[in-house]
């Protein structure tokens, strides 16, 4: 019986240690998590939504390609037709439909089925009183005071497109000799519908795009203004629409005023 209790007694000292480690225990890991059962979320801060986004960086010019009724309502300073009187035309068919599908009736317009930059010197076509003459003595007999030019799209299948280049350069020097202070606008050549751009090799959008970027280069060198028409009536993937023209070519009304809207909100003043 002593045995039993001294064995009994001996183990209560032991059991009282291993509850007391056992409350120490439960209390400290009670202590770590009451900041995170507790804790009360932070106020979000309240910034605008614009401020808080990165601030977007624009396009190069080149790659924005907006709808001309786009483009007509962002700009505001759009001239009205009386900036055409003293204004001539020079180009082939899509001229032609031009003048008589674009709305600007007041300008002088020497446009021509098949013109090239070579006929505009060698084929005469503009009536005179005296009969037929070029339209290069046509425009040295009368000056204006801008002149606008769209040339390119029977020139696509040349050979040489440096020709082209060169006699373009000559059309501008004929210009500066009649009116020194004119201001020239030199037009792109316009896309055309993906169709006629499959069937035929010469008149391709991708060669139609080489033509517009000498075109491009062409202005700079001779310090004239490149006039990217074709953004005013062309689509997102730079094709002209199917409902742009019945050929796949020759603009309709509708986008030839379109053009005409486009050439109205881009325009310069004459040098001083």
């Amino acid at each position: 019986m002593k045995l039993t209790q001294t064995t009994r007694t001996n183990r209560l000292p032991f059991f009282l240690c291993s509850l007391l480690i056992a409350i120490l225990l439960l209390t400290s890991a009670c202590s770590a998590k009451a900041p995170n059962e507790t804790a009360v979320p932070e106020e979000p801060t309240d910034v605008p939504a614009e401020e808080t986004q990165p601030e977007a960086k624009p396009l190069p010019e080149e790659s924005v390609n907006l709808p001309a009724e786009e483009l007509q309502k962002d700009t505001d300073s759009a001239v009205d037709d009386s900036y055409f009187d003293d204004a001539v035309f020079v180009g082939d068919s899509l001229t032609e439909g031009f003048q008589m599908h674009g709305g600007i009736t007041n300008a002088t317009y020497y446009g021509y089925k098949n013109l090239n930059v070579k006929d505009v010197f060698e084929k005469p076509l503009v009536s005179g009183s005296s009969g037929k003459i070029t339209v290069a003595d046509a425009l040295r007999n009368q000056s204006y005071g801008k002149y606008y030019i769209l040339l390119g799209a029977n020139e696509l299948g040349w050979v040489y497109p440096q020709v082209f280049l060169e006699k373009y350069s000559d059309l501008i020097a004929l210009i500066r000799q009649t009116n020194p202070n004119a201001v020239i606008y030199l037009q792109s050549v316009f896309p055309v519908s993906q169709d006629t751009s499959d069937t035929n090799p010469y008149y391709s959008n991708s060669r139609i795009d080489e033509y517009d970027q000498l075109i491009r280069e062409l202005a700079e060198d001779e310090q004239v203004i490149f006039l990217n028409v074709r953004e005013a009536v062309e689509n997102e993937d730079g094709i002209l629409p199917d409902d742009a023209a019945t050929d796949g070519v020759h603009l309709n009304q509708t986008y030839c005023e379109k053009w005409a809207d486009y050439l109205r909100a881009h325009t310069e003043e004459m040098p001083s």
